[in-house]
């Protein structure tokens, strides 16, 4: 294969795999699956546009849900160039592009040095492929948006300067310190290691320097004067002895917890084992592990969602070198040695790379969220009736679409004087506690202080303080009397996602399942009277034909007050419905069962308390 043929090969795969992070990222965000973490940084960037500096007043932590400037938490001067191209779109869809493009084009660099280091160009393009395949840089890039996304270009572009004794290294060192407070570290401890392996020492010193003391300023000084509390708002997620109470139990929590053993190794595998095996380089990559290392939070001492952007550049540079001297010392070695060591390095970070997709796969998929395709669409809408002014609380899932005002805050518990909260009727409410609770028996209650501004069916809801409740029943009747296809027990058939369900799942049996109970459960204790139970299901069938049966039971199914034979072809969600009265002797189950064969899909099962029926049913309209 000529250059020029592995140049197309490559560009293409960079192209594709820009797209295709393009279009699921934006597609996250419309399906309201992004959370807190774009919201926060559209908050930021829009405040910045706005003249009000790095201000924010929300977080992904409880306990900053108020106002204050985000220099407290993170120093980020690289907000400031990216305030402006953000604003481009009038949501965060251009963060989520310039951070696919980012990630994507740090692959160039990647396979550079990789070529650099090795002296082999199919080197670099197995490096720069690699890059495009890692599992962890996908999760990275479809979990909402961060800073740490310009890392790897920027480092990379670094060290191919900085190996070359190149004074265009200031500028890219400059870049990459300017996107978190962190990384002057990892800059000062590469430069440093970089010294001795380039032969720049002088270089290497004189970045470490400026490096160190830019991270000094940004600890020392910068945090704690943006902090309304005098030090560094993010403080407490380091797991220090203190935070145990003792020495025993913190090392027993640090160094006795299999599942970071196996996230490092986890990631070491993907390298080949490479960055074991590059000296000086090791420093780097093992500072940025350790200080993650020191997290009491699980995702972050796990690198797991966004601090793969972080680490894995310095453990790609490693991998580089650590392939160059793995080179010198099979050189003198016999053929079976040489081939041995090769089949060792490609075959575990193919290992790791596919054992991370096989891992990750469900997580990336699942990322997207169920949801009725006609209510996601137009739930932004719903969203953007809420007026600017205000301050706005809203569900994780939701915060990302309203972030661009001055005051909004996250969903984290049950809140009482908010002048709007925005929150979900599909239980995609995490971490908020006892949301079902609060919804019920105070935002939607007689006495609410709130009334329903706006909803989407079985989607979401927006209170507003003080506001008529006239829609107020109508979302109670909706949460009370329905249950949803994936609260519904049944003995045959599977839930699956569907597009067309209101909740985005439904119960589904095919003609392979057998006939039994496709949806049975729960247990109802309703009052005696007469009830209208409606049955959302849509049918897929050669020509039509009894395909399963409706039930209204009582007693445990014992008693059967009301049935239906489906036996029509429904290409659409149909309400089927039955009447029928109950006495009142409790334990009333709603079924379908499956008769014969076809496809059928349920998505909900809803009552209705009527007056008796007449003796003959009014003329249809």
């Amino acid at each position: 294969m000529t250059r020029k043929q592995a140049n197309l090969i490559f560009y293409a795969a960079a192209g594709a795999v820009a797209l295709i992070l393009i279009l699921l990222s934006i597609l996250r965000h419309y399906r309201l699956a992004t959370v807190q973490d774009l919201a926060l940084f559209e908050q930021i960037l829009w405040n910045i546009r706005q003249g009000h500096g790095a201000w924010t007043s929300m977080s992904g932590n409880s306990w900053l849900q108020f106002p204050h400037n985000f220099f407290g938490e993170h120093v980020s001067p690289i907000l400031y160039l990216l305030a402006y191209p953000a604003g481009l779109t009038s949501g965060p869809e251009m963060l989520l592009v310039l951070q696919a493009l980012a990630v994507v084009l740090a692959a160039f660099p990647a396979a550079r040095i990789m070529e650099a280091e090795t002296g082999r160009p199919w080197a670099g393009y197995a490096a720069g492929l690699a890059w495009l395949a890692f599992p962890a840089l996908w999760g990275a890039v479809l979990f909402d948006f961060h800073m740490e996304c310009f890392e790897p270009l920027f480092l990379f572009a670094f060290w191919l300067s900085f190996r070359r004794g190149a004074l265009s290294c200031w500028l890219w060192a400059l870049l990459y310190a300017a996107c978190k407070e962190d990384a002057p570290v990892y800059l000062a401890a590469l430069a440093l290691a970089g010294g001795f392996v380039t032969g720049h020492r002088r270089l290497g010193v004189a970045v470490f320097a400026a490096a160190f003391a830019y991270a000094l300023a940004a600890w020392l000084w910068i945090q704690p004067s943006c902090s309304p509390e005098g030090k560094a708002l993010l403080g407490q997620r380091i797991m220090l002895p203190s935070s145990t109470g003792e020495i025993a139990a913190w090392v027993q929590a640090q160094f006795f917890k299999a599942s970071r053993w196996q996230a490092i190794g986890a990631h070491l595998i993907t390298f080949g084992w490479l960055p074991l095996f590059s000296g000086p380089a090791m420093l780097p990559w093992g500072i940025s592990l350790g200080a993650m290392w020191l997290s009491n939070d699980f995702q972050q001492s796990h690198g797991m969602i966004h601090y793969p952007l972080t680490f894995y550049p310095l453990l790609l540079i490693s991998a580089a070198i650590g392939l160059r001297q793995a080179g010198r010392w099979i050189r003198g070695r016999g053929s079976l040695a040489r081939w041995t060591c090769c089949a060792v390095i490609i075959g575990s970070s193919l290992a790791g790379i596919v054992l991370g997709w096989a891992s990750g796969s469900a997580a990336v998929g699942g990322a997207f969220g169920p949801g009725n395709d006609a209510a996601l669409r137009s739930a932004p809408s719903v969203l953007a009736s809420i007026p600017k002014d205000g301050v706005v609380v809203a569900a994780r899932t939701l915060v990302a679409q309203i972030a661009r005002r001055s005051d909004a805050r996250v969903l984290m518990e049950p809140v009482t004087n908010a002048d709007w909260i925005a929150t979900r009727l599909d239980g995609i409410v995490y971490p908020c506690k006892n949301h079902e609770e609060w919804l019920l028996n105070f935002l939607l209650s007689k006495d609410s202080p709130y009334g329903v501004y706006a909803f989407e069916t079985n989607l979401l809801a927006v209170f507003k303080r003080g506001h008529p409740k006239d829609l107020n029943l109508a979302v109670l009747d909706q949460q009370l009397c329905a249950v949803e296809a994936e609260n519904l027990l049944h003995q045959t058939g599977r839930t699956v996602r569907d597009g067309h369900a209101l909740n985005g799942l439904a119960l589904m049996f095919t003609p392979d399942d057998g006939n039994r109970f496709a949806a049975f459960g729960r247990y109802l204790d309703l009052p005696a009277g007469t009830y209208r139970v409606t049955f959302r299901i849509r049918t897929q069938m050669e020509q039509p034909r009894a395909i399963a049966r409706l039930e209204v039971t009582e007693n445990a199914g014992r008693s059967i007050l009301a049935s239906r034979i489906v036996d029509e072809i429904l290409p659409g969600y149909t309400d089927l419905a039955l009447e029928a009265k109950l006495s009142g002797e409790s334990r009333t189950e709603f079924r379908i069962l499956k008769t014969g064969p076809g496809r059928l899909w349920a998505d909900r099962i809803r009552w209705e308390r009527v007056d008796d029926p007449p003796q003959q049913p009014p003329a249809q309209p």
